[in-house]
């Protein structure tokens, strides 16, 4: 298993989840994202960019563990490394499921809702125009070349989606959106009424191993 944890996290808070693969025989990869903890990495991109990363640790388990089951699981801003790293030159085909737990769907609706926040007085249309004109230029990319739902229309793989509907920071519609994306019928999603982001594992902790469970022995079969 390699676990992606989100914005704000690093490879430590993904221990919690490392463990519930741990019990069911899984060696597991966790490690800190772009910007986080122990990675001097200057910028955060929303998965854009980190992508790479993931797919670095992709190959680097598929050639340690070869024959291997090997899964990913992303949180929030690592659901969408995680949906863009599936996405890119169908690196899905190396892997044999994905979770993504509350999941990022677009980079552009994030910085777009962080503007409205700053309430600076200057349009947002305008000011999301500039910032992504500055993101090209500085980055390489613009913030729609970020959209994980675009990235995975073509995945294969077994998905599971997990999130909330009382989920602020990466609303309901975000892991929906990203569902109704993938073409196939391999996927599925579990949505909980009343937990704040990332939060099922505490409210609904034994529903989530069971769900987990439920698309694990699938997997195994």
């Amino acid at each position: 298993m390699i676990l992606v944890h989100g914005l704000g996290g690093n490879r430590y808070t993904n221990y919690p989840y490392a463990e519930m693969f741990l019990e069911r025989g899984y060696n597991v990869l966790t490690y800190d994202q772009r910007s986080t903890n122990e990675n001097t990495a200057r910028y955060t991109t929303f998965g854009y960019l980190e992508k790479y990363d993931l797919i670095d640790c992709i190959d680097y388990v598929s050639e340690n563990a070869s024959g291997k089951i090997i899964g990913v699981w992303g949180q929030s801003f690592g659901g969408a490394t995680a949906g863009l790293a599936m996405g890119y030159e169908d690196t899905y085909r190396k892997v044999d499921f994905l979770i993504l737990e509350c999941p990022v769907s677009s980079m552009e609706w994030m910085i777009n809702d962080e503007i409205k926040d700053m309430d600076i007085g200057i349009p947002v249309s305008y000011m999301t125009w500039c910032g992504n004109i500055v993101n090209k230029l500085k980055l390489g990319f613009f913030y729609k070349d970020a959209d994980v739902g675009s990235a995975m229309r073509n995945v294969e793989i077994p998905v599971l989606i997990i999130n909330s509907k009382a989920d602020k920071l990466t609303p309901y519609f975000m892991g929906k959106d990203i569902y109704d994306s993938i073409k196939g019928d391999n996927k599925q999603i579990w949505t909980v009424e009343d937990s704040e982001h990332v939060m099922m594992w505490i409210d609904h902790n034994h529903a989530y191993r069971d769900k987990v469970s439920e698309l694990l022995e699938s997997v195994e079969k």
